[in-house]
């Protein structure tokens, strides 16, 4: 795969922000087997509040997301994916998929990244940064193998609302099968009805 720093702009200055770099590639290179649940609360500026759960599935070089209005599939190490609304059927296919299902978004241009302290999770030690782009500021924990346990979604403005804090639940090293990294698993949902916040 491609370094992360090819399809970005950092702004390069001083050992902490290669380090950061460095966190944010391993989330775009990770090549372990997992299941990771989510719990999510949502707010989006004028629309009602809401908690929902989601999982992420990953094995080798492929990744899988499955949210309760959506299911995305990636090849991570070839930038494709594609990305089903399950309320239309509609298919949206493209890099761009890759790119935000593949470890940390990064569909939009990063102005800054920074390392923050590293913080003790229910999975393990995490490495925390920061990302910041035109339109939000976005704060991740990322365990040493490149998964993700926590984000936040900020509006980048003086006194800017968090739109999304999104924690993992559970995280197993097993998937539910391979074929569910394959386009046409997009019909069949693997989103679990237990997940709990």
């Amino acid at each position: 795969m491609e370094s992360a720093l090819t399809f970005c702009s950092p702004a390069l200055a001083g050992d902490d922000t290669a380090a950061a770099w460095a966190v944010l590639e391993r989330t775009k290179t990770a090549s372990s087997t997992y299941t990771i649940h989510y719990w999510n609360r949502v707010t989006i500026p004028g629309e009602q509040a809401f908690e929902e759960g989601s999982a992420e599935f990953h094995q080798g070089d492929f990744h899988r997301i499955e949210m309760p209005r959506a299911r995305v599939i990636a090849d991570c190490r070839a930038r494709t994916g594609a990305s089903m609304s399950v309320e239309t059927g509609e298919i949206s296919e493209g890099p761009e998929v890759a790119g935000f299902a593949c470890g940390i978004n990064t569909n939009f241009e990063i102005l800054t990244i920074e390392l923050l302290p590293d913080i003790e999770t229910k999975f393990g030690i995490a490495q925390q940064i920061r990302v910041t782009d035109q339109r939000e500021i976005r704060e991740y924990s990322v365990l040493e193998n490149g998964i993700l346990v926590r984000t936040t979604y900020a509006e980048n403005r003086p006194g800017g609302q968090t739109l999304v804090v999104a924690e993992a639940t559970l995280l197993q090293n097993t998937v539910p099968e391979n074929i569910m990294f394959d386009k046409s698993s997009l019909a069949v949902s693997y989103l679990p009805n237990n997940i709990q916040p």
